[in-house]
């Protein structure tokens, strides 16, 4: 496949090729090696996996997360879904060589402020932070999938 990098990086724009290339080397990479190199790179990181085998939410339990043997049991992952513009986003590192996402959506909450009968909620870790209880994680997928608990502020 025949890339057009030309009409991205234009030729006579000089300052461009500065920044794509790589101090470290001794040679000077352009941007068109840049960007080819980059995409076959991406494409051996994902080959053969789905897009939920590569992302994934951790769920730190603060302040077990950082004792290693604590935070086998208490800490959570699961695999999330869509994309970087989807309503459901969880951010993860750029630089990282792994797609883990350490921050997203933790609540959601849909409010009729014309009705007090009628609300709904989701939480994505659960009702409790003791992992001994029934309730520790036990929401996370339904939260996941989207669903819905509906609650009211009628008394």
């Amino acid at each position: 496949m025949q890339l057009n990098l030309h009409k991205i990086f234009s030729p006579d724009y000089l300052s461009i090729e500065k920044l794509c290339d790589n101090p470290k080397t001794e040679r000077i990479e352009t941007c068109q090696e840049l960007v080819s190199e980059s995409f076959v790179e991406a494409c051996k990181i994902t080959e053969g996996k789905a897009w939920g085998e590569l992302h994934a939410q951790w769920l730190r339990h603060l302040p077990f997360t950082n004792i290693p043997f604590l935070s086998m049991f208490f800490d959570r992952t699961h695999s999330v879904g869509g994309m970087y513009s989807t309503i459901h986003s969880t951010h993860f590192d750029w630089a990282s060589e792994s797609f883990l996402s350490t921050v997203g959506p933790g609540m959601k909450l849909i409010i009729d402020m014309g009705n007090n009968e009628e609300h709904y909620w989701s939480i994505s870790a659960g009702e409790n932070g003791n992992i001994f209880s029934k309730f520790y994680c036990n929401l996370l997928e339904s939260h996941h999938y989207g669903n819905l608990t509906r609650f009211t502020f009628a008394g």
